[in-house]
Protein backbone atom coordinates (compact mmCIF):
# COMPACT_ATOMS: atom_id res chain seq x y z
CA UNK A 1 0.00 0.00 0.00
CA UNK A 2 1.26 3.56 -0.47
CA UNK A 3 2.29 5.45 2.27
CA UNK A 4 -0.16 8.85 1.26
CA UNK A 5 -2.94 6.01 1.10
CA UNK A 6 -2.12 4.63 4.36
CA UNK A 7 -2.12 7.81 6.49
CA UNK A 8 -5.37 8.89 4.94
CA UNK A 9 -6.89 5.50 6.19
CA UNK A 10 -5.68 6.35 9.36
CA UNK A 11 -6.60 9.86 9.99
CA UNK A 12 -10.13 8.36 8.45
CA UNK A 13 -10.41 5.63 11.02
CA UNK A 14 -9.60 8.44 13.92
CA UNK A 15 -12.57 10.74 12.40
CA UNK A 16 -14.53 7.95 12.27
CA UNK A 17 -14.08 6.76 15.14
CA UNK A 18 -14.19 9.98 17.20
CA UNK A 19 -17.68 9.88 15.60
CA UNK A 20 -18.88 6.52 17.21
CA UNK A 21 -18.39 4.07 14.33
CA UNK A 22 -17.12 0.59 15.76
CA UNK A 23 -14.02 -0.86 14.55
CA UNK A 24 -15.33 -3.45 12.42
CA UNK A 25 -17.83 -0.71 10.31
CA UNK A 26 -14.47 1.57 10.45
CA UNK A 27 -13.09 -1.59 8.69
CA UNK A 28 -15.49 -2.65 6.63
CA UNK A 29 -15.58 1.55 5.24
CA UNK A 30 -11.81 1.59 4.49
CA UNK A 31 -11.01 -1.70 3.55
CA UNK A 32 -8.38 -2.51 5.81
CA UNK A 33 -8.63 -5.07 9.14
CA UNK A 34 -10.39 -4.42 12.07
CA UNK A 35 -7.04 -5.43 14.03
CA UNK A 36 -5.04 -3.10 11.98
CA UNK A 37 -7.58 -0.19 12.81
CA UNK A 38 -6.99 -1.03 16.52
CA UNK A 39 -3.67 -0.50 16.08
CA UNK A 40 -4.06 2.66 14.37
CA UNK A 41 -6.49 4.27 17.23
CA UNK A 42 -3.86 3.36 19.81
CA UNK A 43 -0.60 5.26 18.10
CA UNK A 44 -0.21 9.02 19.08
CA UNK A 45 -1.75 11.77 16.51
CA UNK A 46 2.14 12.55 15.83
CA UNK A 47 3.14 8.95 14.93
CA UNK A 48 0.12 8.44 12.35
CA UNK A 49 2.26 9.92 9.35
CA UNK A 50 5.39 7.91 9.98
CA UNK A 51 5.70 4.46 8.52
CA UNK A 52 7.37 2.07 9.52
CA UNK A 53 6.67 -0.81 7.52
CA UNK A 54 9.39 -2.93 6.34
CA UNK A 55 12.93 -3.93 6.11
CA UNK A 56 15.51 -1.08 7.72
CA UNK A 57 17.13 0.66 5.47
CA UNK A 58 20.70 -0.16 4.36
CA UNK A 59 20.08 -3.38 5.54
CA UNK A 60 20.06 -6.52 3.99
CA UNK A 61 17.76 -9.73 4.34
CA UNK A 62 18.91 -12.77 5.67
CA UNK A 63 17.88 -16.04 4.00
CA UNK A 64 18.53 -19.06 5.21
CA UNK A 65 19.60 -22.20 2.73
CA UNK A 66 16.48 -24.24 3.13
CA UNK A 67 14.64 -20.98 2.55
CA UNK A 68 16.87 -20.59 -1.08
CA UNK A 69 16.02 -24.38 -1.77
CA UNK A 70 12.24 -24.07 -1.22
CA UNK A 71 12.08 -20.61 -3.37
CA UNK A 72 13.58 -22.64 -5.95
CA UNK A 73 11.59 -25.44 -5.94
CA UNK A 74 8.21 -23.59 -5.43
CA UNK A 75 7.72 -23.48 -9.28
Amino acid sequence: MDKKLLILKRKKARELHKLGWSNRKIARSIISDKNSISKWLKIDEDEIEVDKRGWKKNRLRKYIIDVKEHNACSF
